[in-house]
């Protein structure tokens, strides 16, 4: 029997939700809630009895799960990176992130046609409030249209969810793309940030997502709409989980689209160049294992750069994705790129002599024209930006203009397989048109040209800034893209500087 819609607040604050621990609101109410997933979830399982839609699987990034069969599918979603440090809810990873992103949205999928009613029930308990999104850029564009709801603020930890129509990533029927009851593992170990949100008692009677759905999903997703996160997420998989051509061929070869498969060979390929330009080469942006992750920790000390070059009166800029995400960009970071004018002698006086120390999971790289290379910074004029972050605390800080952002990040789209400097460089273009158009004689033709090479769909924004396109494609000549020469010191450098 349908029940109305105005009538579901009332049903559900008269459930009552066995099995939850109570903690109390600002005002000594106690609530039956263990954090926003779970009263989440058990809202969810019951909307099927007020006819609202059967909510159906999502595919953003891992820690997908349902409440009960063929009810509620929820994402959890991170800016970058993964949600497990060594065997995770959706899947164990073999290569480790070295850092843990912090939440941003869950996302649920719900049957298109009920999108807006299934958010109108439960804005209607008065768990959550409306929430939408202020602007919207190439990191969060796929979440146009969907509605967007944040937890009261009694509830913790405070999260916010979007709902998605059930069309997408191409995951229905959900019973043909989640792991059976039968196959779950018994010692299913979980990270604090599924915990913080789900009882570790309740995940093992959630569905899962299949890994090769998941990886089809988000590559069916780019080629049906050109969504570079899909693609970003695609490309994580590929290093977070170390697939190869192999598993590509086992595993993809059945999918309904024929191009699925094609496309994946682009992150599988370029698996190798995803490598970290200054860990000697040898991993990628994860990190092989647990131990490793433990022994770089605690490497990883460095001193405020900030502070410490200020004092020193040394000329330096922050550039990279850390510069992306101050100067507007949707985005993280696993570390700080800094490039510093002083010698390799005087960084090292300075490390040694200095106090102030501090340990961080977010290491300081600083590149110096002086260790060898041919240019100097001497025409660099860095910009002081407004700052308030963990590892450069509150202030100002120097960073390098946009035209040498988009400099460096040209360099890296050239050099290396990482979809994350497209999306950068898109960004960039779209944001700092007119002057990266106006210097455009600084950017190098030869990384123009591989990097077109490399992304063909670049080709019409390096001709709105007025690059030489058939210059570039010249200089690139007959350059592979699968036997470049493996990054060296000064290569940086060379991006930015040259």
């Amino acid at each position: 029997m349908a029940t109305n819609v105005a009538e579901t607040p009332a049903r559900l604050k008269s459930t009552v939700l066995p099995k939850l621990p109570t903690f109390h609101s600002q005002a000594g109410t106690a609530v039956h809630a263990n954090s926003l997933t779970s009263k989440l979830l058990h809202t969810s399982s019951r909307l099927t009895e007020f006819e609202v839609p059967r909510l159906l699987p999502s595919s953003r990034l891992p820690g997908v799960f349902t409440s009960a069969p063929d009810y509620t599918s929820i994402t959890l979603h991170s800016s970058q990176g993964w949600k497990s440090y060594n065997s995770g809810l959706l899947y164990e990873f073999p290569n480790i992130p070295e850092y843990q992103p912090a939440l941003s949205d869950i996302e649920i999928r719900v049957l298109e046609l009920l999108v807006t009613r299934a958010a109108s029930v439960l804005y209607g308990t008065g768990l959550f409030e409306l929430a939408e999104i202020d602007s919207f850029d190439l990191y969060n564009e796929y979440k146009r249209g969907c509605p967007r709801l944040r937890s009261s603020p009694w509830i913790s930890p405070p999260c916010a969810f979007v709902l998605f129509s059930g069309t997408r990533y191409g995951l229905d029927p959900l019973l043909r793309n989640v792991l059976s009851r039968k196959n779950m593992p018994l010692d299913l170990a979980c990270s604090s940030q599924i915990t913080d949100l789900i009882p570790a008692a309740d995940v093992n009677q959630l569905l899962m997502l299949r890994l090769p759905s998941l990886f089809a999903g988000f590559c069916q997703r780019f080629l049906d709409t050109q969504d570079d996160v899909a693609m970003i997420a695609a490309e994580q998989l590929v290093n977070g989980m170390d697939l190869d051509e192999s598993w590509r061929e086992r595993n993809l070869s059945g999918t309904a689209s024929p191009e699925v498969p094609q496309l994946a060979t682009r992150p599988v390929a370029g698996k190798r160049s995803h490598i970290d330009d200054f860990s000697e080469n040898t991993v990628t942006c994860f990190i092989a294992n647990d131990e490793e992750a433990k022994r770089r920790r605690g490497e990883d000390e460095f001193q405020d750069m900030n502070s410490a070059l200020q004092r020193a009166g040394i000329k330096f800029g922050i550039f990279g994705g850390y510069a992306i995400a101050v100067i507007g960009g949707q985005r993280e970071s696993k570390d700080i790129d800094c490039v510093a004018a002083l010698s390799k002698q005087q960084v090292l006086s300075m490390l040694d002599e200095k106090g102030g120390f501090l340990q961080s999971l977010r290491p300081v790289r600083i590149m110096s024209p002086s260790f060898g290379a041919q240019y100097s910074m001497r025409h660099i004029q860095p910009k002081a930006v407004a700052i308030n972050g963990e590892s450069l605390g509150s202030g100002t800080s120097a960073f390098l203009d946009p035209v040498y952002l988009f400099k460096g990040m040209l360099r890296a789209a050239a050099t290396r397989a990482k979809f994350h400097d497209l999306v950068d460089l898109k960004w960039l273009e779209g944001r700092f048109s007119r002057e990266i158009q106006s210097r455009r004689v600084e950017l190098n033709l030869q990384y123009i040209g591989l990097a077109m090479k490399r992304y063909p769909e670049l080709e019409l924004r390096f001709k709105r800034i007025g690059a030489d396109i058939d210059g570039a494609k010249k200089a690139a000549g007959s350059l592979g893209l699968n036997n470049l020469p493996r990054p060296a010191p000064g290569d940086v450098l060379l991006g930015l500087l040259s």
